[in-house]
C-alpha cells in the first residue's frame, strides 16, 4: 500500500511541476498559481511524512514528519518572510539528511 501511495504522490507531483512550467508561458491568474503552490508544498510535505516513517533513528523520523507537517499546515497561514524561511529550511533539511546519510543503502533496498 504505501509504494501504491507513494507512486501516486510522485505521479501528482510530476503533474504539479508540468503545471508549473506551462504557467511560465501561458500566465494563469493568480487564483490558479496560489492553488498550485499550495497543491505543490501539500503533496512534498505528505510525501515527507511517509517517507520519514521509513527510516531507522527516531529522531530523522520526527525531523521528517515536522517538516512534512510544516509544509502542510504552512498553506493556511498567510505568507510571511519568516514563515517563507521555515518553509525552505523545511524542504532542505529532509533532502541534505537523506543526502548525507548512511542508511540510505538500506533504504534503497527496502524499496
Amino acid at each position: 500500500m504505501p509504494k501504491l501511495l507513494l507512486g501516486i504522490l510522485r505521479a501528482a507531483l510530476l503533474l504539479i511541476l508540468a503545471l508549473k512550467i506551462i504557467n511560465l508561458f501561458l500566465h494563469f491568474p493568480k487564483e490558479i498559481n496560489a492553488l498550485l503552490n499550495a497543491a505543490m508544498f501539500t503533496l512534498i510535505g505528505i510525501n515527507f511524512i511517509l517517507v520519514g516513517s521509513k527510516w531507522d533513528k527516531p529522531i530523522i523520523k520526527i525531523i521528517f514528519s515536522v517538516c512534512g507537517l510544516y509544509l502542510v499546515v504552512m498553506n493556511f497561514f498567510s505568507s510571511t518572510a519568516l514563515l517563507n524561511v521555515i518553509g525552505i529550511v523545511c524542504i532542505l533539511t529532509p533532502i541534505i539528511i537523506a543526502r548525507f546519510s548512511t542508511d540510505k543503502e538500506k533504504l534503497a533496498k527496502a524499496d
